[in-house]
């Protein structure tokens, strides 16, 4: 079986989490928009997945940003099929 990469699970007001392949949580807290977009972009480099779903996922408010180019480049996006099942794309 194949190990889930580490994902971006929710980005916030003040806080980006991450949750590991072993399922802890590591919470990135930030202050103002420039740490959050600093953040997400060392997470991203470091090729981090974020989460797709429905409403504001981290994957689309990474597109959000990128349209409003504030940020730029590819991120690995992971969706889910099931509990243990999950896919890994390039966005």
């Amino acid at each position: 079986m194949k190990t889930r990469p580490p994902f971006v699970s929710q980005i916030n007001q003040s806080q980006i989490i991450v949750v590991m392949p072993d399922d802890k949580q590591v919470v990135h807290q930030f202050t103002n928009q420039t740490q959050q977009l600093q953040i997400i972009n060392d997470l991203v480099a470091q090729g981090v997945a974020l989460s797709e779903g429905s409403g504001w996922s981290p994957a689309e408010i990474f597109r959000s940003w990128r349209d409003q180019k504030l940020v730029a480049g590819n991120f690995v996006a992971i969706a889910w099929k099931g509990p243990d099942a999950w896919t890994l794309s390039l966005a």
